[in-house]
């Protein structure tokens, strides 16, 4: 068989296992503080406003059709063109960067950790995110324009910001709160269900 690269499911088992460790509790701790204050990765310094209704944001995404040059999704929220071949992947949510590491794929662009792991990445993830731009907290749209991404992954944290972000690039909503779902969801929009 072949091997996937580490990412998400080796998280997600990581902190589900007892803490045996203070670094185990902090990411436990760091997790739950940021799905208790809304942390949007980075984005939230964007202010622009949006008539984007948020309920639904959980769905899978789906693939409408797709040929040699584009493929056509519907995310959460509406249909939209992508690469067929997405090479400046852009990820605005630290789990979309779980996800791209496990299919496969190093990302033009991450969200940094901060604090939680030296030099900004994770340790499970450095390995595969060398030479990719770490994004700090308050990162706006004149360093994604310096990216030129092709291709944006954002959480439904992000959402709020997402006419904006596809002034730059086409962006893509990857909304599930289950981990095996997104990477299900980020297989389809890469072309890698396959791999997911």
């Amino acid at each position: 068989g072949h091997e996937r690269p580490l990412g998400v499911l080796t998280f997600a088992k990581w902190l589900a296992e007892p803490p045996r460790s203070g670094a185990r509790a902090l990411a436990v701790g760091w997790c739950l503080f940021l799905a208790i204050s809304g942390c949007n990765n980075g984005v939230s310094q964007l202010t622009w406003t949006t008539s984007i209704d948020l309920d639904g944001l959980d769905r899978p995404i789906e693939l409408i059709r797709e040929d040699d040059r584009i493929r056509i999704v519907r995310d959460p929220l509406r249909e939209v063109r992508v690469p067929a071949s997405p090479r400046r992947v852009l990820s605005l949510a630290f789990a979309n960067t779980d996800e791209l590491i496990s299919l496969g794929v190093r990302p033009i662009g991450a969200p940094l950790y901060g604090s939680l792991a030296r030099d900004g990445f994770l340790e499970y993830q450095r390995p595969h995110l060398s030479g990719v731009t770490g994004l700090a907290p308050g990162a706006g749209l004149e360093t994604y324009l310096r990216l030129r991404p092709d291709l944006i992954l954002i959480n439904s944290w992000g959402s709020s910001s997402l006419e904006a972000l596809q002034k730059i690039a086409p962006t893509v909503v990857v909304g599930s709160t289950d981990y095996r779902q997104r990477l299900r969801d980020v297989g389809v929009v890469l072309g890698r269900s396959d791999r997911a």
